[in-house]
């Protein structure tokens, strides 16, 4: 069942003072946390009664509250609901996913399609723009892509053919590298760093051992995350009961791992396989697990959250009354 179905519902949400459930407080101004408060401007409307989703109208742009749950791991999603699959994510937001989807909507988007199996097909939609904005402990501002939170996997083995090991190579024990005479292959897991490259190319001049050093070298390099994301609009899920849900409530909110239920979709193949999960984390980039963020979703080629903190706030049209178009 497409999700062109459920819009009427889903564009309710996109009034304000509407939401998921009441709120006796639907009506009062969004609240600005310590951490991303002065990013969040009075115009901005909430959309649900927690006020974690906003949009801006003005500007065609959704705004997500979110923690971050995980700064090093293999990831199937980006941003999950909170207790939805946190294990695969880096971001979790509190509330519902359809909210996000209605809120898209209101800035004039229209959904695409999931990924299809038998012939393949790959997610498909407008591309979307992904911004994570927080405030560092210093008390600065930073905003990242997505893409640059993220790599291809490097937790996974390479394996290299190679007839034999040159004539007395022994590779030393506190080596990760490993012969494997049954498959006739040199093994490594995860990144080769260029000093350890090094190190091995040093143990012999032999031409097939120095070929496959140097390309367990360059696959095991860190590559940063290239693919775009699209609004592939996820899909209705109907129970035995006959109930319908919204396919992202089960966490699939920002994936980069095809799902049929994915929202918001990487537009290339990438497998859900745990063993060859194409994405991991960037560490080294992430703030500090906890730290609450702003995540800002537009069409893509737009420039990111205009007011910075400490510029004055740009005049715009005051909130719509009106279902979006």
């Amino acid at each position: 069942m497409r999700l062109i179905v459920f819009l009427p519902l889903l564009l309710m949400t996109a009034v304000p003072g509407l939401a998921e459930e009441p709120d006796p407080e639907s009506n009062a101004a969004t609240p600005k946390s310590e951490g991303i408060g002065e990013l969040i401007q009075d115009d901005w409307v909430a959309l649900n009664p927690k006020k974690t989703v906003l949009v801006d109208r003005a500007d065609r742009s959704v705004f997500v509250k979110a923690k971050v749950i995980q700064t090093d791991v293999a990831l199937e999603m980006f941003m999950t609901r909170a207790g939805h699959r946190e294990h695969e994510a880096i971001l979790a937001f509190d509330g519902r996913a359809y909210v996000i989807h209605a809120g898209l909507i209101a800035t004039g988007l229209k959904p695409g399609k999931p990924v299809a199996y038998s012939p393949f097909s790959p997610p498909s939609g407008p591309e979307i723009d992904v911004i994570v904005h927080w405030r560092t402990a210093e008390g600065t501002f930073k905003k990242s892509r997505a893409q640059d939170l993220m790599r291809h996997a490097t937790r996974r083995y390479h394996d290299i053919p190679l007839k034999t090991l040159p004539e007395g190579l022994k590779i030393p024990d506190d080596s990760p590298l490993r012969y494997l005479s049954d498959y006739k292959e040199l093994s490594w897991y995860g990144h080769m760093t260029a000093a350890q490259r090094d190190r091995h190319l040093k143990m012999s001049d032999d031409d097939a051992w120095q070929a496959a050093i140097r390309e367990i070298h360059k696959r095991s390099a860190i590559t940063p995350m290239g693919a775009k994301f699209v609004f592939a609009g996820s899909i209705l899920e109907k129970s035995d009961a006959g109930d319908v849900r919204y396919g992202a409530e089960g966490g699939d909110v920002i994936c980069v791992a095809n799902f049929p239920t994915a929202m918001i979709d990487v537009a290339q193949a990438s497998s859900d396989s745990t063993e060859s999960l194409l994405y991991e984390s960037r560490p080294d980039r992430l703030p500090p697990v906890g730290t609450e963020v702003l995540v800002e979703l537009k069409p893509a080629k737009q420039d990111s959250v205009k007011n910075p903190p400490g510029k004055p706030k740009a005049e715009k049209p005051s909130a719509p009354s009106e279902k979006p178009e």
